[in-house]
């Protein structure tokens, strides 16, 4: 497990666990050492009004990497391509399941298109237009 974010309690019973290692925070550009052997990724956030919000930049890396995820309690990216969202213990194990292998080259074509629209210039060029719209922003509240 990479990250920061375990307590001393779940630090100690994952560290009791066998086929669990426990590594701590890796450099971004170190990352992909560690993708190259995983079959998937996964998001578990507990789905809470702030999980609802949140827009993890770890789904980012992970479809940079071409790797299928399974995400909980974030709701917001669970139309992302190569994700698949899971609302409890039993969704998440069968999302794991059906991911059998990487992706094909047609299938990490269309990701990389998407991660194109992800990027702040496009994300602000997005926004500038919703700015100039007549109403401004106030058509998003309107749906």
């Amino acid at each position: 497990m990479i990250g920061w974010a375990v307590s001393e309690p779940t630090r100690m019973r994952l560290n009791a666990v066998p086929n669990i290692r426990l590594v701590g925070i890796v450099p971004q550009k170190e990352l992909h050492r560690y993708a190259r052997k995983w079959w998937a990724g996964m998001i578990p956030f507990q789905a809470t009004e702030v999980s609802a919000a949140v827009d993890p930049l770890k789904i980012y890396e992970y479809l940079h990497l071409g790797l299928p995820t399974v995400v909980t309690g974030i709701p917001g990216i669970a139309d992302y391509p190569l994700v698949q969202f899971a609302g409890d213990r039993e969704s998440f194990i069968a999302a794991l399941t059906r991911i059998v292998d990487r992706p094909d080259e047609q299938r990490l074509s269309e990701v990389a298109e998407f991660l194109k629209s992800c990027v702040w210039e496009e994300r602000f060029a997005r926004l500038n237009s919703m700015l100039v719209e007549p109403a401004g922003l106030a058509f998003l509240y309107a749906r």
